[in-house]
Formats: C-alpha cells, structure tokens, sequence
C-alpha cells in the first residue's frame, strides 16, 4: 500500500497490484480536491468476471462518492453509490485489503476520517499534553495543548504566557478551520 497526494489512472498503470491512497483529501462546497481516494489496477484481473481496475472515486456527475470496478474486456463499469465510509468498505471487500483512515478536511465541517467520520477520532494523532500552533487568517497565530479525556481529543487554547486556559476545552474540528488544518506545526515542548 502506498499513500500519495495524487492518483490518476496512469499512475495506477505504473503501479499494478498495489493499492494507492491518499493521505488527505480536502472538500470545498460538497466537491473534492481529487476524485479518485484509492485504487488498485490488477493485473492478473482479466479472468471472467474479475474486475481490472478498482477504485473509490467521487462521481461529479452524480456529487456522489463510488466504488467502481472497471473491466478490460468489452464490459460496462459497474458504480456503487455510497457514502465515502460505505464506498471505502465495498472497495476493501471487492479487493480484500483493508484502507487505512485517511483525512478529510471539508470546509464547514470539520476534519475527520474517511472510514468513520466523527471529528472527535482525532485523524491528525494529536498527542495528549504535546502543544501544538495554526495559523489563522483572521486572529493570527493560535497556540494549544492537547487534553485525550476519555477517548475524546480537547483542545485548550494558550495565553500570551504560554499558560492553557484553565477550564475551557474544545473540539479540535469545532473551533479550527480547514485553512487552520493545514498550518498545523507541532512546538517544542
């Protein structure tokens, strides 16, 4: 398995009998930034009623997420329409591999995994007591410790001393945005 921040059918050519995946997808009004989330080109797949190529793609046609097995022999493509976490699992049946959790930044939303799609599965593995900074557009740089409580992931915001706020926790996907996601940097403890 190999994670990559694109795939295309060529490079699923290049690659056969591997899974490639993306490590992290982003979506901005219900569309993402790349259509294919997994694939793998089999290359022995060309026996009766085995599919070739198998991916997990978003169909912008239909603004829906697919599992779609193509065939090489004169053969239509078969789409599975599905959520993201239920096209993910129709691909790993029909290929016998497990996907890892990749994440999905969607603008509006939050951050979470592609498999399990609670913001609180803490997709970017913040690690409890490790502080961590973004920066953000509209108040500048904002600096947080990490609080894992109970299997849910709190943030708690720093002062200008360094010092967390004493009773105030958040979700991470609640009070950061996309944009913050990607500016995340970890700091000395």
């Amino acid at each position: 398995m190999q994670t990559c921040s694109n795939i295309t059918d060529s490079d699923l050519s290049a690659n056969p009998n591997q899974v490639l995946v993306l490590d992290t997808v982003e979506i901005h009004n219900r569309r993402p930034n790349q259509s294919v989330l997994a694939g793998i080109l089999i290359a022995d797949g060309d026996g009766p009623g085995l599919p070739r190529l198998v991916k997990v793609a978003f169909h912008f046609g239909w603004k829906s997420w697919v599992c779609s097995e193509e065939y090489s022999i004169q053969r239509a493509t078969r789409y599975v329409r599905a959520s993201l976490p239920d096209a993910i699992a129709a691909f790993e049946a029909a290929v016998g591999i497990e996907l890892p959790d990749t994440r999905v930044i969607e603008l509006g939303v939050g951050v979470y995994g592609s498999k399990t799609r609670l913001a609180s599965e803490n997709p970017f593995a913040l690690e409890h007591g490790s502080r961590y900074q973004v920066q953000c557009k509209s108040s500048g740089v904002r600096r947080f410790v990490v609080d894992v409580c109970n299997g849910r992931t709190l943030i708690r915001f720093l002062d200008s001393q360094g010092d967390a706020e004493p009773y105030e926790t958040y979700e991470p996907a609640v009070v950061l945005s996309a944009e913050d996601w990607r500016s995340l940097t970890r700091l000395a403890s």
